[in-house]
Formats: C-alpha cells, structure tokens, sequence
C-alpha cells in the first residue's frame, strides 16, 4: 500500500523538468532535504538528466554528504566524458569523502586539458597545502544544536500512554523545553552521529496533582550509517531516562537499539527497520525488564511542493502480565502515521500528522488510537515560531477511554 500511495503521488510532482523547477524552489527556501527528494525523484524520471545529476551532487556536498555526491558525479560523467566543471566537482567530492588519491587524479586530469583554468589550479593548491598541513586544518566534525520552549494546553494529561492508565482527568497547562545537540563524524566510510536530547514537560500551575503525569526524557544515541550505492546500512542505538515531576521521579529507563536498512527505488527512500526496546522500571534492572520487539518500514518522498512521510511499524512485548507494576506489558501493536508538510508562503510552512494505533492484550483487552496534529510553522533565519493543536481518540475499557485536546505555543532556535 505505502508503495502504491508513492507511485500515485509521484504523478503529480511532474515532469523531470518540473522537478528540477520544485528543486530550485526548494534551494530558494533553504530546504535541502526537499530539494534532494525532488532531485533524487528527477534523476528516476529521467536518469541521464544532467543537470539534475550535477544540482543533486551539489546539493549532497551542501548536506555533508560528499560520498553521495561523488555517486551522482560518477554517473553524469559517464554520460557527458569532457565535463570538466563536473569532474572538477567531482575531485572536490572525493577529496571531502576521504579519497584523496582519486580527488587529486580527478584535479590532474581537468589541469591536463586546461592548464590555466583557475578553478582547477585553487582546488589543486588547497588540496596539495592540505596533504602537507597538521591534521588540525581538516575539520571532519560537524556540530548543530536546537532549543525550545513552548506553552501547552492538555485536557488530559495523566493518560499519557507512555505511564501507568487512570480514569482521572485533569487539564494542565504545561511548560515544554527541549533541547538537542549532536556531534557529527562526516569522513571515513562509515559517517556516525552522537546526540543527546532533554524533553521535559513542567506544570505550570497545580505542580501536587498532575506533576506526577508531566513526563521528562533524557536521551542519548548513536546513529553510524554506511552507503552502499542505492543501499544504506546502519544502525540506531539509544539510551533513554524517564522522569516525572521535572527529575523528582525517576519512572523507567529505555535501552533501543535498532539495524536500518535505506533503499533508493525508483525516486523513494524506503528503509526497513528491526529491532527491540528494553524498558525497566524505577528498580535495578532485574526480573522486570520489560521488552518489545519492533520492526518497520518508511518511505519519504516529495510530491509537487509537499514532503511526505509515511511510516508504518509493528511491536510485540515480550513480557508476561503483571510483570511490572510501572509499564504496560504483554501487548502487540501496529502504528501507522502519515505526515505531510509544505510551505505556504516564503517563510510559512505547515504541516500535518496524522496517526493511527491498534494494540492488543494477551488479557482480551483492545485499544485503537488515532491521532491528529495540525500545525504552522514562521521561520527566521536562526529560530522560528511555531503553533500546533492535536486531538486523540483512544476506545478502549474505562480505565483508557478518552478524547484529548492539546494546543501548544512556542519557539525554537537552531545552530549549526
């Protein structure tokens, strides 16, 4: 199904001229990711499109992803041999993805035929200066950061499906911050990334009656990918501490580790998943462990001028009823969300999710949750504020069964 919904929206995105059109709108916007789908989609459309093949080498150099772009180089000199802008970009890529032998082989070999070329001859200089300089002159790490705060109003906060269930609701509003920092390794075959992330949610008002239901995350992971032309491999490790009551109450610590695969096909990125998600309660680690095997797939494509991501997963808990007194236990699940997202003006943006949850208990209890998200987005050129109302849906027995309403307020700002 998720195949056909991306072949169906791929009519509508056009032309590989349209495409190479949506690509530049996309740059313009300073949306690289948008803009690799609408050049990856222009590429399958028509792959010897050489000017989408060097824009999408380009783009990747921008996005710190020079192996990438050495692929796309590599093909659109096989069609076009005497480009020697091309393979001049080409040298440069190489030399970024750690081949310095070939990235200086690419520089003689456009130096050959135009000696003079001034291009050439900088790239030549920067690249023999670098071969001899301290290693300090290379900088293969790459930093970003985000941080934010926002205003929440939740209608029902102490059924979180993350914590215990209980029949009482209580409205809170809630002070959400986040903050995210990660640490890329862009050179070598095997680029990785390690990040930590702190989630928390703090009531502003009635902290004694629903403190105990604000939930807090601090997380921490390591995301190591490896590309195999069309084929990525990797992995997804992280490790998660969850509190309440900002860090009064530690509730559960969550170990996930995961193996991803990513195939391009025909203009899509599908990456399968599989792994598993220990949890452990508040007490040593010990005959309460908690554990769910996972698996999933998820394509992300671009269709005219909206991304689109849907993803679709299934979970099956391992452990027997009643096994902890903190954690839900002994369930099987499927999810399946759609998100779309576009920009409406030059620096607005929306966006949508929605989503859609069935769980069943080994005990005979069933649940169903759905899920919707709306939102705006009002970028700057650092920060941006953004502005989102939700509703869930959850049938279940009475101890579950609710309608939510959450509306949220906020800004963020990023560095990279």
């Amino acid at each position: 199904m998720i195949a056909l919904l991306s072949c169906s929206l791929m009519l509508l995105a056009g032309s590989a001229d349209e495409l190479l059109d949506a690509a530049t709108q996309a740059l313009d916007a300073g949306d690289l990711d948008a803009a690799a789908l609408a050049l990856t989609e222009a590429i399958a459309a028509d792959p010897q499109n050489v000017d989408a093949l060097e824009a999408a080498a380009l783009v990747a150099l921008r996005q710190n992803d020079p192996g990438r772009a050495v692929e796309y180089l590599t093909k659109l000199l096989e069609l076009d041999p005497q480009n020697d802008d091309a393979r001049l970009e080409l040298g440069r890529a190489q030399w970024l993805a750690g081949n310095h032998e070939d990235g200086q082989k690419s520089v003689d070999a456009v130096l050959e035929r135009h000696p003079r070329l001034i291009e050439a001859l900088t790239l030549d200089k920067e690249m023999r200066v670098a071969a001899v300089t301290a290693p300090e002159r290379q900088n293969p790490l790459q930093f970003s950061a985000r941080a934010g705060v926002s205003g929440i109003y939740d209608s029902n906060p102490m059924l979180d499906p993350g914590l215990p269930g209980t029949s009482s609701k209580t409205a809170a509003k809630l002070l959400n911050t986040g903050f995210a920092a990660a640490l890329r390794y862009a050179a070598g075959p095997v680029p990785f990334s390690v990040f930590a992330e702190l989630d928390s949610n703090a009531p502003a008002a009635d902290r004694d009656d629903v403190g105990a239901y604000a939930l807090t995350t601090v997380t921490a992971g390591l995301v190591a990918e490896r590309g195999l032309g069309d084929l990525n491999i990797g992995l997804d490790a992280r490790y998660a501490e969850l509190y309440t009551d900002v860090f009064d109450n530690h509730r559960a610590r969550v170990m996930s580790p995961s193996l991803f695969v990513t195939y391009t096909l025909f203009g899509q990125h599908l990456r399968l998943l599989g792994g598993a998600e220990l949890r452990t309660p508040d007490q040593a680690l010990g005959s309460e462990n908690n554990t769910t095997i996972k698996a999933g797939v998820r394509d992300s494509f671009l269709a005219g001028p909206v991304t689109v991501l849907v993803d679709l997963a299934g979970r099956k808990n391992q452990s027997a009823s009643g096994s902890s007194s903190v954690l839900r236990t002994d369930f099987s699940e499927i999810d399946g969300t759609l998100y779309l997202d576009t920009t409406l003006f030059d620096t607005l943006a929306g966006f949508v999710v929605v989503d859609a949850l069935g769980r069943k208990f080994d005990d005979g209890l069933q649940e169903s949750t759905y899920h919707a998200l709306l939102g705006l987005r009002y970028g700057f050129s650092s920060f941006e504020l953004h502005g989102e109302g939700g509703v869930t849906r959850n049938l279940s027995d009475a101890d579950h069964d609710f309608t939510r309403y959450q509306l949220g307020l906020g800004v963020r700002a990023y560095y990279e």
